[in-house]
């Protein structure tokens, strides 16, 4: 009974110290707490389109879309 209480307590130990490292999951990703208790949420999305030099457009997609103003169709 002794070494299954250490053995579990090892296990404890291990298993918080690999899991303390790992971020809580949270519902509000994209949420900045301001100093009055509101929260400002951000919801932009990179643009979506591919430039000729094959990188992402580093622009913002318009809202409820996924292109920016001039990768629009």
């Amino acid at each position: 009974m002794k070494k299954i209480l250490s053995l579990l307590f090892i296990l404890t130990i291990c298993l918080n110290s690999c899991v303390g490292d790992l971020p809580l999951p949270s519902d509000s990703n994209n949420e900045e707490n301001t100093d009055n208790g509101e929260s400002n949420v951000s919801n932009a999305t990179r643009c979506a389109a591919i430039t000729k030099s094959g990188t992402q457009c580093k622009r913002n997609a318009e809202k409820g879309d996924i292109y920016c103003w001039q990768h629009k169709k």
